[in-house]
Order: C-alpha cells, then sequence, then structure tokens
C-alpha cells in the first residue's frame, strides 16, 4: 500500500544515501538509490538497497514507487525480501509549495510560491544559483527573472533554505512569449483618405486573423496621391 512517514510529528522520508548496517532497529537498513521525484504529483520508480558486510549496497528488495504530494512525499512500499530488512526513515526540511509561473514577457518570467515562516530560498536555472532572503509580510513570495531570451523554454528549481539545511528541489518549466518582426507593404486604394488611427485598426485587424498578438506597435506612413512627399502618423 501507499505509506507516509513521520517522525513524531515531523514528516520524514526514507535516505537517499547509504545507511550503515545494524541501523534503524534492523540488521539490513533500506534506503533508495536515486532522489526523490521533484514535479508536484510525479510518481517514480527506485530501487532499493541494504547494507551489509561493510558493503551499502550488498543486499537488494524491490523496487518501490514513490510521488510527491503537496510538501511530502508518499511511498508504494513493497515486503522486503528478508525478514531482517527494514525502511528507514529520517527527517527531511520542508519543500516549497505552490511553486508556478505566475506571468511572463518577451524576457522574464515572473515566479511564485508559498511563504514559509522564516524560511529562505534559493533559485537554480541554467547552472546559477540565487539566494532570495526570507520575505517579510504575509501573502506569496514573488520573484522575477530577468534578461531572459524571447521564445525560450526555462527550467527553474526552487530550494528551501534555513542555515546549512537545504530540503529538495521542486522544478517547473516556463516560457518566455515570443517574439515578432512583421513587414508588410500595403498598397490600398480607397475613396477616402484614411488615418493613420484608421489604418492601424485595419493591420491590427490584418494581424489577429493571422493569430498575431495585438500588443504589436505599428508605425503607419502615408503618401498623400500626385506628391512624393510622405506624411508620417
Amino acid at each position: 500500500g501507499w505509506y507516509r512517514f513521520f517522525l513524531g510529528q515531523a514528516d520524514a522520508r526514507i535516505p537517499e544515501k547509504c545507511v550503515a548496517e545494524l541501523r534503524c532497529g534492523t540488521s539490513a537498513p533500506l534506503w533508495i538509490t536515486a532522489p526523490h521525484p521533484t514535479q508536484m504529483n510525479q510518481t517514480v520508480a527506485r530501487s532499493v538497497c541494504g547494507a551489509w558486510s561493510g558493503s551499502c549496497c550488498y543486499l537488494s528488495s524491490n523496487p518501490i514507487q514513490i510521488k510527491l504530494c503537496n510538501g511530502f512525499y508518499v511511498y508504494k512500499l513493497v515486503y522486503p525480501t528478508w525478514c531482517d530488512y527494514a525502511y528507514c526513515a529520517e527527517l527531511y526540511f520542508p519543500i516549497p509549495e505552490g511553486f508556478r509561473a505566475s506571468g511572463q514577457t518577451q524576457n522574464s518570467i515572473t515566479l511564485q510560491w508559498n511563504k514559509m515562516d522564516n524560511i529562505s530560498f534559493v533559485l537554480q536555472f541554467n547552472g546559477a544559483e540565487t539566494n532570495i532572503s526570507a520575505p517579510t509580510g504575509d501573502g506569496p513570495v514573488t520573484y522575477t527573472v530577468s534578461s531572459l531570451a524571447a521564445g525560450t523554454t526555462y527550467t527553474f528549481t526552487l530550494y528551501s533554505v534555513s542555515g546549512s539545511i537545504r530540503s529538495s528541489g521542486v522544478s517547473i518549466t516556463a516560457a518566455t512569449d515570443k517574439s515578432y518582426i512583421v513587414m508588410l507593404k500595403v498598397k490600398l486604394k480607397l475613396g477616402d483618405h484614411l488615418s493613420g488611427s484608421q489604418m492601424e485598426d485595419v493591420l491590427s485587424k490584418v494581424f489577429r486573423q493571422r493569430g498575431l498578438p495585438p500588443q504589436i506597435s505599428l508605425k503607419v506612413r502615408s503618401v498623400k496621391p500626385g506628391t512624393q512627399k510622405d506624411s508620417r502618423v
């Protein structure tokens, strides 16, 4: 079945690194050989090892499934292959909750997540880390990442931090808006002269029909018949 681990009142998890033999109240303590999932509601399968005879993975047990819920893990455990195996548990730091992209432009992405009392954060992307101090006041934490390339997808990983303790990361992907450069040469024969604003309305309609975004800067140049002089609008 599926289980959630506690040590006292605090959430716990199965260790991701070797646990020496004769620990966790058993002869061969069990630990997982790869990290926990980082995407919300993601389920992964993980191999299980047991330490014995001086080796961290001298013994193996049946694989288990792990799911990341809203700030904690649940495990679909299977019965260990030997009677002196037992799953270990350890305390871990809470995972940031509510991590999402709340907005984007061509060159920036705004991220948002739930505040945690007296907890700072580390944001990781493009191989770099940014420290974000514990915010004051109520409401969610908001952080804008700027100087990004237009129409590009990025992966962001967020950690909660207190002193030297860091949580497991939670990751999301988000993309900046695309950038459009459009040049049109339009020749119209009209009985009445169009003003600049009327011409902009016509062009905006053309853009919408072709699926382009409405937030477009327009520059209209009108040429009076029989003259070489342009009037810019």
